[in-house]
């Protein structure tokens, strides 16, 4: 399932400088109402927790993955980058965030109701040719 994302210059430079341990990719996904949580993001996919199960993505998701990567590396590893130049890569990196990525989801993701693909499949079955399977406990005697 695609989902619509806006990464935040703000989140990479925290992500990069140290001052916060989730990658702006799973910030930003964080920060879709109703999902709590709930993905993680590694270099080439995206897990779902709730499901257990990953969805690999595209090249400019694992692209602005590893240079986010990258430039934390260098800063953590105490490369002597001037605070203007961290800024300005941080901005940069933002111009070239993904804006959407593929959501693992689970087969039937049912959000209480039944799907139409699904109602479609059963519409045409006659429910009164189906009994009830409840035994009537005077049936044993």
């Amino acid at each position: 399932m695609q989902e619509e994302i806006k990464v935040d210059k703000k989140d990479i430079l925290n992500f990069v400088i140290g001052e916060d341990h989730y990658h702006p990719l799973e910030r930003s996904l964080d920060s879709i109402e109703g999902k709590d949580h709930r993905y993680e993001t590694f270099e080439t996919f995206i897990y779902d927790s709730k499901y257990k199960q990953r969805q690999a993505q595209d090249d400019k998701y694992i692209f602005f993955y590893r240079e986010v990567m990258k430039l934390r590396g260098l800063i953590l590893q105490g490369e002597k980058i001037k605070g203007g130049e961290i800024l300005r890569l941080c901005e940069e990196l933002a111009e070239v965030a993904p804006t959407n990525v593929k959501l693992p989801s689970a087969p039937f993701d049912f959000k209480g109701e039944v799907p139409e693909e699904v109602a479609k499949m059963f519409s045409n079955i006659d429910r009164n040719k189906f009994g009830d399977m409840k035994r009537d406990s005077s049936d044993d005697e």
